[in-house]
C-alpha cells in the first residue's frame, strides 16, 4: 500500500498481456498515479529481501497457499489447499482432518482465517466457516435471506470498526457473524453476489472487490461502482484474468466527497 496526497493506493500485479483504462478517477490524480507506477517498476526489484522458503519439503502441508495471516499472539497462519499451518517462528504445526487437535475439522481446503476479538480463530474453507477454540473446530451455520442454510466457498473476512465480522463468499454474497456459531446475510451489501476482498477505510467506508462487477464502494448506506475497465490487446479477457480481476483501487482519504 502506498500513500499519495492523502490517498491510499492499492496495487495488484497485472497479467503481462493486459492494459488498464482508468475511468471515473479524479483527473488531477491521473498523472500522479502513472508516475508512481513507473517509479515502482524501477524501485521494487531493488528492494528485494532475502528470506526462507517453505514448501512441502520444508514443513508446509501444501505449496498451494491462499492466505497468510498473523494473529495477535504473533503466530502466523498459512491457509492452503491441504490443511492449515501455524508458524511460531521456528516450526509449523499442521492442522488437518483426523490429526490430534483437529477434532471437528470439516475440510482441508482452507482459504482464509482471521482472529476474533475473543481470540477465537475463524476459518473459511471451500464449504463454509468454522471457529477454532478449545483445541477443536466448531461449525458456523450460515443462513440466507429466507432462513435457508447456505453452503459456500468462503473467500475473505473483514472486521469493521463496530466489531462486525463480515464473511465474503464466492457466488453467495456477504454475511456477518452473530455469536460464535451463526452468520446471517449482511443486508447493506445484499446485492453483492461474490466478494473476493472486503475492507473498511479510516472514514468507515466499505470497499468490496467483487467477482464480476469491479470494486463497490459504500459510504453512509450509499453504494457506487469504481469502473476500472481492463482492456485486452486482441480479444476478450480470459476467465483467469477476470478471476484475478486486476485492480488499482483508490481509497479516498481527503478528496472522497469533493
Amino acid at each position: 500500500m502506498f500513500i499519495i496526497d492523502g490517498i491510499e493506493l492499492f496495487l495488484l500485479i497485472l497479467p503481462s498481456e493486459t492494459t488498464i483504462t482508468i475511468k471515473n478517477i479524479y483527473p488531477s490524480m491521473k498523472k500522479t498515479i502513472v508516475a508512481v507506477l513507473m517509479l515502482l517498476a524501477c524501485v521494487l526489484p531493488a528492494s528485494a529481501q532475502t528470506g526462507r522458503l517453505f514448501n512441502t519439503d520444508k514443513m508446509l502441508s501444501s505449496s498451494f497457499v491462499g492466505h497468510v495471516y498473523q494473529d495477535n499472539d504473533g503466530f502466523i497462519w498459512v491457509s492452503t489447499r491441504n490443511g492449515l499451518n501455524r508458524y511460531d517462528g521456528y516450526n509449523f504445526k499442521v492442522f488437518r482432518k483426523g490429526m490430534p487437535g483437529c477434532e471437528g475439522m470439516s475440510s482441508n481446503y482452507i482459504n482464509t482465517v482471521i482472529q476474533g476479538r475473543d481470540k477465537v480463530l475463524i476459518v473459511g474453507n471451500q464449504r463454509g466457516v468454522q471457529a477454532y477454540y478449545d483445541d477443536s473446530f466448531h461449525n458456523v451455520t450460515i443462513y440466507g435471506s429466507h432462513g435457508e442454510k447456505v453452503v459456500s466457498f468462503v473467500s475473505c473476512f473483514a472486521y469493521l470498526r463496530d466489531s462486525t465480522l463480515l464473511i465474503g463468499t464466492s457466488g453467495n454474497g456477504v454475511f456477518k457473524m452473530v455469536g460464535k456459531d451463526k452468520a446471517v446475510r449482511y443486508e447493506p451489501l445484499k446485492d453483492v453476489q461474490g466478494a473476493k476482498k472486503i475492507m473498511e477505510d479510516s472514514r468507515q467506508g466499505l470497499w468490496v472487490l467483487t467477482e464480476r462487477n469491479g470494486v463497490v464502494a459504500m459510504k453512509n448506506g450509499k453504494k457506487r461502482n469504481l469502473l476500472l475497465l481492463l482492456e485486452h490487446q486482441t480479444q476478450k479477457l480470459h476467465s483467469t484474468t477476470r478471476q484475478v480481476l486486476t485492480m488499482i483501487s483508490l481509497l479516498l482519504q481527503k478528496k472522497a466527497n469533493t
